[in-house]
């Protein structure tokens, strides 16, 4: 805030930005994101709705060794099992003959919903040990506070 009143310093709406991807897990099945999409393009955003399930997003990125400075890239990526409402997005991903690699620094965002906030970060933190490469790097303080 700011005596002329609120400033933004970012706003992250991009579908590849780790904020939205959590978000999108809240979308209710009954929602056509197509429609909202075009609604917003339209400028008839009030002709459209927007139904959120109930709960809690949280997502983790998980990075190469060395991000944001210089980073691995091309080793196997393997994922097992996820719990159920765990969902991986792809960022710094590519296969390779068949095979899953790192290409990027941020190479995947695990999202998870709960009934609750602390619910959603530990099934993040599930998911996440269920991803598995070389040198990978992620933060253990996601939302503890």
């Amino acid at each position: 805030m700011t005596p002329a009143g609120p400033k933004v310093l970012e706003y992250n709406v991009r579908f590849g930005d780790p904020e939205t991807q959590r978000m999108m897990l809240l979308l209710a099945e009954e929602t056509d994101l197509a429609a909202v999409l075009l609604a917003c393009t339209d400028g008839k955003l009030d002709s459209v709705t927007l139904a959120v399930r109930p709960g809690y997003a949280c997502n983790v990125i998980i990075a190469a060794g060395g991000y944001p400075g210089a980073y691995e890239s091309g080793d196997t990526i393997t994922i097992g099992e996820l719990p159920r409402d765990v969902h991986v997005f792809h960022a710094g991903t590519k296969l390779v003959d068949g095979d899953l690699k790192t290409a990027g620094g941020r190479v995947v965002s695990v999202a998870a919903l709960g009934d609750s906030l602390e619910q959603a970060v530990e099934a993040a933190y599930r998911g996440v040990d269920a991803v598995s490469f070389k040198h990978m790097y992620y933060r253990r303080d996601i939302a503890r506070r």
